[in-house]
């Protein structure tokens, strides 16, 4: 995260959340169906699939859910839950399940510019990304090695920093998407401190009390 507008459930008025399709050929699009229609979400929620209808139509053959409608940027929001946005619907797509290709990777970046502008002008509350493949942006000559970096860029963010939240723990990540034997040889000491003041920051918007924010060294001793 780089910046953060806070949402309120309870207000009368529909909240848009984007939900990017991911990696085409991967588990994408597979997770982004099954988180839309896996329960019971709030009637001002509306979850907006973001990608590639051709994709969308496909997973709902196979996981036997409904076609979503189709729903554009200034739109209404839509009457059910989930609705899909495809940025592009004139692009041809051929996708190979499990094959890490450029031009599938190309697509997924795509769709996450497309949600991340629409949600720098109002049209979306926020966005939620699918998994993509790290493979793919290389090969695709995307200079990004994940959607944190790539959504730093697009927003601007000049801090920012990547959380994982799980139980009671919310972790932010000093060093991100680099092989574990690099981090002693690229973590600096500002890195640490970024990492430190990010994690308190997010505390304060998550809107979590009396916390302690603590240090994971990489020496046990430490």
């Amino acid at each position: 995260y780089g910046s953060c507008r806070t949402v309120t459930m309870k207000s009368a008025h529909p909240v848009l959340l984007g939900i990017t399709l991911g990696a085409p050929a991967g588990i994408g699009p597979e997770i982004a169906l099954k988180a839309a229609y896996g329960r019971h979400w709030p009637e001002t929620l509306k979850l907006i699939l973001v990608g590639s209808r051709q994709v969308v139509q496909r997973e709902c053959r196979c996981g036997k859910w409904a076609l979503p409608p189709v729903w554009l940027p200034g739109s209404p929001a839509p009457a059910g839950t989930v609705a899909c946005w495809d940025p592009d619907p004139g692009m041809s797509l051929p996708i190979v399940r499990g094959c890490c290709r450029a031009r599938s990777a190309q697509a997924a970046a795509a769709w996450i510019r497309a949600a991340t502008g629409a949600a720098q002008v109002g049209r979306l509350d926020g966005i939620v990304t699918g998994p993509i493949c790290k493979e793919g942006l290389a090969k695709a000559g995307i200079p990004y090695t994940g959607h944190t970096e790539m959504l730093a860029a697009l927003t601007g963010a000049k801090r920012f920093a990547m959380m994982l939240i799980g139980g009671p723990l919310r972790v932010v990540l000093a060093t991100r998407h680099i092989p574990l034997a690099e981090v002693s040889r690229r973590l600096r000491p500002a890195d640490i401190v970024v990492a430190g003041e990010m994690a308190a920051q997010g505390l304060q918007w998550l809107g979590v009390r009396n916390s302690t924010v603590g240090f994971c060294a990489l020496n046990p001793h430490a």
